[in-house]
């Protein structure tokens, strides 16, 4: 899987900066990144947090 690193800097930006949970659509709303991209750095990420 291969990520747009700007990409997952403005997913990152777009939970920093919200003071409210956010979902991937929301997300892709704030940062004007894709949806579908959106949902594979989230799940990049998590894999990050968790190491699963």
């Amino acid at each position: 899987m291969v990520i747009d690193m700007d990409n997952k800097e403005k997913v990152i930006k777009a939970f920093k900066e919200s003071k409210n949970p956010l979902n991937a659509t929301k997300v892709a709303e704030i940062s004007g990144v894709e949806k579908k991209e959106v949902d594979k750095i989230m799940k990049e990420l998590k894999k990050d947090v968790t190491g699963h």
